[in-house]
């Protein structure tokens, strides 16, 4: 990721599944440390619980929710996919 970004060249995080086999090989899983990494999660209040009944607010604004148009998408153009690998 460091030479990707001081040569500013993205395509250098793209690998193909040989690479990331040689890889692998080389330096070892990077991720399987966290295989065994022990967490402790806090408690949620109310997980479990039973769940609450909707209030009439609730139930408006879910209906409201419903009646929403969907936002049209951007097209997608070849400046935008050369701008994205810039990225």
């Amino acid at each position: 990721m460091e030479q990707a970004l001081k040569k500013e060249d993205a395509d250098r995080l793209v690998f193909e599944a040989a690479d990331v086999l040689k890889r692998v090989e080389k330096m070892g899983d990077l991720s399987e440390p966290l295989l065994r990494l022990k967490q402790k999660l806090p408690q949620l209040a109310g997980l479990g619980a039973e769940p609450e009944k909707p209030t009439e607010e609730k139930k408006d604004r879910v209906a409201i929710a419903a009646q929403a148009e969907p936002r049209p998408r951007a097209k997608k153009t070849a400046v935008t996919a050369k701008k994205r690998r810039k990225v």
